[in-house]
């Protein structure tokens, strides 16, 4: 055989052994660069007695503290997030004249669990925004009021919440100081 026929050849299965080697590169020795995989929160936004249109949903990233994701909700309320895995994240919901909810996301898996399942079931989520009371300021205003993060303790191998501040706290605290404004402003 003709010596540059060789090389060709050569060249030809050195390629080939090269590109597969790179094709079984796996995303377990850093799962970071699996790009197929997002952690989906799909979520509905609701209003006290309003439209949850022009709600606004801000992500942050709190490793590049950056702004990745920002969008409206149509009339449904309804939103559709879509997070990296192994990622820490701020989320608030809000909107004109309602108090804003900003939530904590955290999408570590331990890297066990990685190699085995790479596959979890979106984490559903409904908030209620509710009206301001004027001129009050409230305990939960401009705080974090729930997380969302991997949870190995729970009996599923899966996400889970914590909630810092209810509803039921909140609607308790806007109407405590909603009565307040009511008594200030007929004297009593």
């Amino acid at each position: 055989m003709k010596p540059i026929l060789l090389q060709g050849i050569f060249c030809y299965v050195f390629f080939l052994i090269t590109y597969n080697v790179q094709g079984q590169t796996s995303p377990d020795i850093n799962p970071a660069l699996e790009s197929n995989y997002y952690f989906q929160i799909p979520g509905r936004i609701k209003t006290e007695n309003g439209d949850p249109s022009g709600v606004v949903i801000r992500v942050l990233s709190q490793d590049s503290m950056a702004f990745e994701q920002s969008m409206r909700t149509t009339s449904s309320g309804k939103f559709q997030l879509h997070l990296n895995y192994f990622s820490k994240y701020q989320v608030s919901f809000s909107k004109e004249g309602y108090y804003s909810k900003i939530i904590d996301i955290s999408t570590i898996v331990p890297l066990n669990v990685w190699v085995k399942d790479r596959i979890f079931p979106p984490f559903y989520v409904i908030f209620t925004l509710y009206k301001i009371v004027p001129n009050t300021k409230l305990s939960f205003e401009g705080e974090t009021i729930g997380k969302i993060s991997y949870s190995p303790n729970g009996g599923l191998d899966n996400f889970d919440s914590v909630i810092f501040c209810n509803d039921d706290e909140i609607i308790n605290e806007i109407n405590s100081a909603r009565k307040s404004a009511e008594n200030k402003e007929s004297g009593i």
